[in-house]
């Protein structure tokens, strides 16, 4: 059946080209989906050398043979480690699209806890239609009409915390097993406990809001959460003065947050 398009993965044991010389049929997808990826970093970072490498190979064979190729990308760590990546998802859109892929598919799980999944979730969609839209803008244009007044202090926390990301060389591949919040240091959670004070002090009367600026500040009580997984209280240090947290209470706002955020809510 030449006229009908069958898909096949390029996935975990079966990522090897070809050693010789065959090529796919005409009408096969090679759907590629590089569990290896770091998920923190854009494909353009030197942790993802080897998958570019990966990438380009898959890309010359569909286009030798003349196949689509696809692609499966990651965008979530199932150990529920914060994924600040916001700001890679438009690079390597394009980068796969200069590769030759005819589309995407993201796994992206986890809309409860993970950063910021509403936005992200808007981000991806937007450039699946477009890969060379403007990240910026469409961030500033979900955050103004999505958080509202609450919007520039979460936008600090994005940035802040991407800056924290770019500057780490960790590697953080979506199925890798985390105990703690590695890139994401104490200083860090003390600044984003306050910038989510502020965001929601600043739309305090409105319900809706409220709920998802408290849904969004998931991401740093999981961070908080995770820093803490081998000791009952971990001391901060404040302009001089030490704080506490208690990882008992830490794990009931969680629990008491992420409720508040899905009651009758739909993101």
């Amino acid at each position: 059946y030449p006229g009908i398009l069958v898909e096949t993965l390029s996935y975990w044991t079966y990522m090897a080209l070809p050693s010789d010389d065959t090529v796919p049929a005409k009408n096969v997808i090679i759907r590629l989906a590089d569990i290896s990826i770091d998920i923190l970093h854009s494909l353009s970072h030197p942790n993802n050398a080897r998958e570019m490498e990966v990438l380009k190979g898959w890309a010359d064979l569909c286009k030798k043979g003349g196949n689509p190729l696809a692609i499966w990308d990651y965008n979530v760590c199932y150990t529920q480690t914060p994924v600040s990546n916001i700001y890679r998802l438009a690079e390597n859109f394009r980068i796969y699209a200069e590769h030759g892929a005819i589309g995407q598919f993201i796994e992206h799980e986890q809309a409860l806890i993970s950063d910021f999944w509403c936005l992200k979730y808007w981000l991806l969609t937007h450039l699946m239609e477009d890969s060379n839209a403007d990240e910026k803008a469409l961030i500033a244009d979900f955050m103004e009409k999505y958080y509202g007044a609450a919007a520039p202090y979460l936008t600090k926390w994005i940035e802040l915390s991407e800056q924290i990301s770019a500057k780490s060389n960790l590697r953080m591949r979506c199925v890798q097993f985390f105990t703690k919040a590695d890139h994401i240091t104490y200083d860090a959670v003390l600044e984003g406990n306050r910038l989510f004070d502020e965001a929601e002090a600043a739309v305090l009367y409105d319900e809706v809001l409220t709920r998802r600026v408290r849904q969004a500040r998931a991401c740093l009580d999981v961070a908080k959460k995770k820093e803490k997984v081998e000791t009952d209280e971990v001391i901060l240090k404040v302009n001089g003065l030490k704080k506490y947290f208690d990882i008992n209470d830490e794990l009931k706002k969680i629990k008491h947050q992420t409720l508040k955020a899905v009651d009758g809510v739909s993101f």
